[in-house]
């Protein structure tokens, strides 16, 4: 009997404002106070996105395996504790699915001092090296930067060339624009590690994302409601894969807390697809091509 396919949530759960105020070191005379921040494990920020794919990820064959709660963890918290680093064992069928920006740099921390810290654990380092080798030179919250033999197939197609500046506070717009962008990136299989110097492939891995909480659900409600046979496509498949959408937010969307999606119904994406066979020894994306 064949081995029944998983699909694994990577989800950064929210950094939220510790209710005590501390005092700001740079004033040591003064009265300046700033709040410092937390980890909360029950404020996960992007379920809603992850349950948009899951439709079609399951509908692919896949059975929820489990959600991993990477927790943020800085040079400053001491050493990183095992329970945090502890992961299921994966196999290489499994899915691993990621509905956050992953923060392969963490960039200016906004005007509310929040920001998606990275957890330095090896599963994450791996993510990393995949995302670096294969799809992006840079990814924060103001700033992405695609490689650019990837950037090359978008010459031409009205996109910023090759990196994409955003608004930092939300809605993240492009620059002198209503316009926001959503980013897919599918790999066959995790790079090894090369930090931790093991040849041993990982899982496959999805990553949709907005650049805030909002886009990246809107996001992957799209792709859902409008290119589910797409996503089914891409999902399983042995080559990489990477989608690009631009659409235009309404000049009064309510993207700081929406009560409903229903402004969101009409919204038209612009996708550009595009895909990549696997490097037979080097695991890595061959020759971009548009779909």
């Amino acid at each position: 009997m064949p081995e029944q396919k998983r699909c694994f949530h990577f989800s950064y759960p929210t950094l939220v404002p510790n209710p005590r105020y501390e005092r700001d070191p740079r004033f040591p005379g003064g009265a300046a106070r700033v709040r410092s921040w937390e980890r909360d494990l029950y404020r996960v920020r992007d379920a809603s996105a992850f349950l948009e794919f899951f439709d079609v990820i399951h509908r692919a064959g896949y059975a929820f395996g489990d959600t991993i709660l990477n927790l943020s963890w800085g040079p400053g918290d001491g050493s990183i504790p095992e329970k945090i680093t502890a992961v299921p064992a994966l196999r290489e069928t499994d899915l691993l699915v990621a509905t956050t920006r992953c923060p392969l740099d963490v960039g200016h921390p906004g005007h509310h001092g929040m920001a998606i810290r990275p957890s330095t654990t090896p599963l994450e380092n791996q993510i990393f090296d995949t995302l670096r080798e294969c799809f992006l030179t840079h990814c924060a919250r103001n700033h992405v930067v695609l490689r650019g033999d990837l950037h090359a197939c978008l010459v031409g197609l009205g996109l910023p060339a090759p990196d994409y500046h955003f608004h930092q506070i939300r809605p993240a717009l492009l620059p002198d624009q209503r316009f926001t962008m959503g980013f897919l990136f599918y790999a066959p299989h995790l790079l090894p590690l090369a930090l931790a110097g093991t040849k041993k492939r990982g899982p496959r891995f999805f990553q949709g994302f907005g650049i805030t909480g909002v886009e990246s659900w809107l996001w992957a409600r799209a792709l859902r409601r409008s290119h589910a046979d797409l996503l089914s496509q891409i999902i399983g498949s042995d080559d990489f894969w990477a989608v690009l959408g631009k659409w235009e937010l309404p000049p009064k969307t309510p993207l700081a807390r929406p009560m409903t999606l229903a402004f969101a119904d009409d919204m038209v994406v612009d996708l550009v697809v595009l895909t990549a066979k696997a490097g037979a020894q080097s695991g890595t994306p061959t020759t971009w091509t548009r779909v």
